[in-house]
Order: C-alpha cells, then structure tokens, then sequence
C-alpha cells in the first residue's frame, strides 16, 4: 500500500480510539514515504495516546532528521519531555511554540535571557490560553526581586484579575503599545531563563486575589451551609478538548448523594446547556446571569472559590486560577494529560493546594469519579 493509504488507515484506527493500530498504520506510511513530516507527526502523536513517550519521541527526533526546523516536531517534543520531568531539554524545546527557537530580538528590543536587570524596565508579554497566563504569570515577581521594573502585557479581560499581581509595576493590556522597556519576553519563556524544574519552580501561593467586595457579596449569596463545591466540567470546544480536558457535568451525580454536600456551576460558556438535562438526583447550583458578567474575566469566579471549600474542575483555567488563588483544588485528568500535569503523580509542584485524579483507563471518567467520591468522603 502507499503511504497515503496506510495514513488514512491510521487516522480511521485513531477515531475509533485504537491507538496501538494506529502507530502501526503511521509507521507503515513512513517506511512506504519517509519525506512525507505529516506521517511523523501522527506516528508520535497516536504512540503519545498509549503511553509510549520514548517511541514517540524517536519518531520526532527522525522528524527532525527530515527538517531540523519542523517547528510541530519541536513542539511535540517539548511536551512529551516536560510531561516526562525533562525541563533541562523541554524548555529549550517548548520556545518553539512561537515559530523559531529563541528568537534574539523583539520589535528592535532585546529578549531577556538571564542578563542584568536591575534598573532595567522587563515587557512580560502574555502567553496563549488564559490558563497559561495565570499560570506562569507567577514569574513577574523573580523579575522584579532581580531589580526590574516589570510591565506585564495581558489580554484586556485579564486586567481587573491581574491588577495586584505580585512583582508588576505597570499592566497594560495587549492592544496597548508599549515602548519605554528595555528587554522583553514571553511569561512561558521565563521558567527557561530561570532553569525551573520541579524543586525550583516559583511556589509563593497565592499570587492572585478575589477582590474582598465581591467576597462579600458572594458568601451572602451562597450562605454559610453545607459542604461548598465548586464545579467545571469543561475546557475548550474542539473535539479535541472536548475528548481530553472535558468530561459530562452528569459525572458529578457520583457526589450529589454525599450527606451535606453542595455542588455550585463555576462553568461559563459552551457545556452550560448540560445544566437543563441534568440526571435525576443531580442537583447543581447555579448563580445567576450576572455571575462573571462584568468587564474582567473570572472576577466572581475567584470571589466564588474563595467562598467555597473545594474546587472540582476538569483540566482548564479554572484549575489554574484556584491553585493561584490557593484554595484546595482537585482536577480530573484523562489518562495522559496535559504536560503541565506530569506523569503517574497525584500532585503538582505548579500548585500546592492541588490534587490530581487520573484515569486508569482511557476514557473512563466513572473511575475518576470513583476516586473522587472515596476521598471526598474520607475528606469530609
């Protein structure tokens, strides 16, 4: 058969889940068409669903063999070494996100690499999702202490949660032109300028903050009774964040049963609809049309979790912003996530205050829940 042949083969064994079939149909495709990058790509991709992280990181590093600024290759990599531990080589790969490895300037201004900075004004540009930025925006403040004026660049929505960010001199929002700096970066670049790894990756929680008004206004809201849960259930909208960083709100039904508890809707957006088909026995609090509907992005969701006892979330920036925020969080993990979360580990060194349930079996939400529900009971 072609490669193109064995491709497509692949790509039918990958929507069926059966991924061990698909490695092997991608791995045809590149011995019939080793030029072919896109063969690679779905090789080390489907072996990555099962598991096999050093058989996939051959395949990109054969990639590589093929184009050494395969920019996807490097990407790819990155991941699978930093969910590995490897932040000495997974750094250096992840720069790749942003078309080229390490670019050396920015708009006629330098990139900061470590050089001296005291007395020196530091641009921080804001990093993809929303999760990402509240995540690595913890770096603002080893800026600083190293003598910087720090300017942190974020989307507008992000400005009002932002705004008491330890180690940030001046926030300005995306659109706005910046001119008066003299090195600049991206949040995710710093954990490489620093050499983070799992001891060393800047711990000093929590680094955001619920505005004490809304606080207020939410504990009178919610009251004083019960066990107060706030829930997630979904991060993203594409098919592929709907099968890896998304389960069904009727998951919860696990817990609802649970003597005192009460579950309150953290959720916003695409899977909200789910809260009007809800299982018999689930019973989910929502807070109204005017929760987080103001001119910031998760200003009443930080005041919320500040006024519930736990969070349950599925893998998106609401697990991000609780464990900023330091309130006790337990995310729901497929069985091989997102890098950030690390392999065959129940907690995080990004959050203290997290811990992480993960499938054993692929696909198997009711067994995380299962977990969820033994050690919520034990909990309480």
């Amino acid at each position: 058969m072609s490669g193109e042949t064995h491709y497509r083969q692949g790509i039918t064994f990958g929507k069926q889940a059966r991924f061990d079939e698909a490695a092997a149909s991608f791995q045809a495709a590149i011995a019939a068409e080793p030029g072919n990058l896109s063969y690679y790509h779905a090789h080390a991709a489907a072996l990555s669903e099962v598991g096999r992280d050093a058989e996939a990181i051959a395949t990109l590093d054969a990639a590589l063999t093929v184009d050494p600024r395969d920019r996807l290759a490097h990407i790819e990599k990155a991941y699978l070494l930093l969910a590995n531990g490897d932040f000495l080589d997974g750094w250096p790969a992840f720069e790749w996100r942003w078309d080229s490895a390490l670019p050396k300037m920015f708009g006629g201004k330098p990139l900061w690499l470590g050089q001296p900075v005291e007395g020196k004004t530091v641009l921080l540009h804001w990093e993809q999702g929303l999760g990402d930025i509240i995540q690595f925006s913890r770096y603002c403040k080893p800026v600083a202490d190293l003598g910087a004026r720090v300017i942190l660049q974020v989307p507008r929505s992000l400005m009002r949660l932002m705004k008491e960010l330890p180690g940030v001199d001046q926030l300005v929002a995306a659109d706005d032109v910046v001119t008066a700096f003299d090195f600049r970066n991206y949040l995710g670049s710093l954990p490489l300028v620093f050499g983070s790894d799992n001891d060393t990756i800047p711990t000093h929680i929590p680094y955001l903050h619920a505005e004490p008004e809304r606080v207020a206004h939410w504990q009178q809201r919610l009251g004083a009774e019960g066990f107060k849960i706030g829930i997630c259930w979904q991060g993203g909208v594409t098919p592929v964040d709907a099968l890896g960083r998304s389960f069904p709100l009727a998951q919860f039904s696990a817990l609802s049963d649970i003597s005192g508890v009460r579950l309150i809707s953290l959720h916003k957006g695409s899977g909200e609809t789910q809260l009007q088909a809800m299982p018999s026995g689930l019973q989910v609090e929502t807070l109204g049309a005017d929760f987080d509907a103001g001119d910031g992005a998760f200003t009443d969701s930080a005041a919320v979790m500040t006024c519930c006892d736990l969070v349950i979330t599925s893998d998106t920036a609401i697990a991000h912003l609780a464990g900023a925020l330091g309130v006790p969080v337990w995310i729901a993990l497929r069985k091989y996530p997102d890098w950030r979360w690390q392999k065959d580990r129940s907690d995080t060194p990004w959050y203290p205050t997290a811990r992480l349930f993960r499938q054993s079996v692929a696909r198997d939400w009711d067994g995380v829940f299962t977990q969820i529900r033994a050690a919520l009971q034990e909990h309480l």
